[in-house]
């Protein structure tokens, strides 16, 4: 059966067909607190489906971790269980549906779970208690004539009110324009180079997030979660990147791999370089739409 289990409500239940070869199962494990929580996802497959997986969980400001899954034989049928831990700023969000696909004696086979709604540092809304419903008080009526002396009393007050600060009106605030992507990973990577506090191994930590957020919102695809061999991959799959930023992220992502991970010191010149391959990769990349290689 699909089933869906959100923070504080009681859980959903769509049940399959008994006979399913394939079913998921998603839910979350206990109540989300401090900003973080652990989704479950449970894969049931009958002996006669092979290949049958789901992906990784993708929801966009949330991060996951996966813990060690929990494979279990259960009459002709296997169980696996896999558990990640998330965590995000606070808010709501919405684990989207895992897909299942595998191939059974007869063809394909599918299955889909529901998606969850997840709250992170809100309260969620009560399901089960319902407002009070009490009576109006009742209004006791006017006469007519209080109603008129009431009512033209004030207008007249409020037409001299009106008189008097109509050359005062507050103008309405301007509206907030989100800057672009450019500009925010621009900004962001000259304050790390001005901040003489900083060494070179959180000088290249900033550097490279920088870099992968840019390029996660740019050219849509999870460059924060992947690693650096599969971002250059995904890079050179498409097929309209100006020549020369492949170059550019690969010297960019290995050079500050070698100072986070190997504790290579920064030699001469290395974040000037690093800094115009940054600024070369976005200027050339910022006015435009990427798809991947058909």
């Amino acid at each position: 059966m699909i089933t869906l289990l959100l923070a504080c409500a009681e859980p959903v239940v769509v049940a399959p067909p008994d006979d399913a070869p394939l079913e998921v199962r998603t839910w979350l494990a206990g109540e989300p607190k401090g900003g973080a929580g652990k989704l479950v996802v449970q894969l049931e497959v009958s002996d006669g489906v092979k290949g049958a997986d789901v992906g990784l969980p993708e929801v966009y400001g949330l991060s996951f971790r996966a813990e060690d899954p929990l494979e279990e034989h259960i009459g002709d049928r296997t169980v696996t269980t896999r558990t990640w831990t998330f965590h995000g700023e606070p808010g709501r969000y919405v684990i989207p549906a895992f897909h299942a696909v595998g191939e059974g004696p007869s063809g394909q086979v599918t299955a889909d779970s529901a998606a969850l709604y997840v709250d992170l540092g809100q309260a969620p809304m009560s399901k089960d208690k319902l407002v009070d419903i009490v009576d109006p008080t009742p209004v006791r009526a006017f006469p007519t004539w209080a109603l008129v002396l009431f009512g033209g009393t004030g207008l007249l007050f409020a037409s001299g009110i009106w008189v008097a600060f109509r050359g005062f009106g507050r103008r309405p605030p301007p509206p907030i324009v989100a800057e672009p992507p450019d500009v925010l990973a621009l900004r962001a990577w000259e304050a790390v180079r001005r901040d003489a506090a900083l060494n070179d191994h959180e000088r290249a930590l900033a550097l490279s997030r920088i870099f992968r957020d840019y390029t996660e919102v740019v050219l849509h695809f999870p460059a924060v979660k992947w690693s650096t061999s599969e971002i250059l991959a995904h890079l050179d799959s498409l097929p309209h990147l100006e020549e020369g930023n492949l170059p550019r992220a690969k010297r960019l992502l290995r050079a500050t791999d070698r100072v986070k991970y190997a504790g290579e010191q920064a030699k001469g010149d290395l974040f000037d370089d690093l800094d115009a391959d940054l600024r070369g990769f976005v200027t050339s990349t910022r006015p435009y739409s990427w798809s991947p290689k058909p």
